[in-house]
């Protein structure tokens, strides 16, 4: 009487053990391999074995970090104006979801999405404090690039100055005029002094 061996796996001609990280199923005629954890070394052919039949296929790993070429810059702008964020993938073909702290970011009047080939952009318009905070790109089954968004007041960039001066008519006539001026200068120049 012939005895019927089990049946095998192999991965890269080795055989495939049942563990923690790795599940061997059998539903009736179907037989199932599952690898829990996987790491790019793990990459070749697999076969399945049992009897004299065979069947042979291909695994391929991909790294993660090689899904992005650049990742996200942090972004500072003035309240009030847009902010973009950018990043490149490796792939033209990958898909990206975009998120502020850990929530999903969806195309809106706040937010405007696009891609130009690998560079994937997240446009924020018209800014305000509430839209500071941590921004991410995922690449869908691939590496997350992160960045922070600062918002700054105007005030932080701009002083105003009161100026006040009299005109003086031909008749003798004086009349008070007020002028105010608004001035850019960088968030820790300081104003310029009185001078009497």
């Amino acid at each position: 009487m012939e005895l019927v061996k089990p049946p095998i796996w192999t991965l890269n001609g080795v055989p495939v053990q049942e563990g923690v990280d790795v599940e061997m199923e059998k539903e009736g005629t179907m037989h199932r391999l599952t690898f829990k954890k996987t790491k790019a070394s793990m990459t070749g052919p697999v076969q399945f074995t049992a009897g004299k039949s065979k069947s042979l296929a291909q695994l391929t790993v991909k790294g993660k970090a090689s899904s992005l070429s650049n990742g996200l810059q942090n972004v500072s702008v003035v309240c009030g104006e847009d902010a973009v964020f950018a990043c490149e993938v490796t792939q033209a073909s990958f898909t990206v979801k975009w998120a502020k702290d850990g929530k999903a970011i969806r195309t809106s009047k706040k937010y405007e999405i696009s891609q130009q080939e690998k560079l994937m952009k997240l446009t924020i318009h018209t800014v305000s404090a509430e839209d500071s905070g941590e921004y991410s790109c995922e690449v869908v089954g691939g590496a997350t690039t992160r960045a922070k968004l600062e918002i700054k007041g105007k005030d932080e960039m701009y002083t105003l100055y009161d100026l006040s001066f009299y005109i003086c008519s031909h008749s003798g006539a004086r009349r008070q005029c007020r002028l105010q001026l608004c001035l850019w200068r960088p968030k820790d120049h300081s104003q310029p002094q009185d001078q009497g």
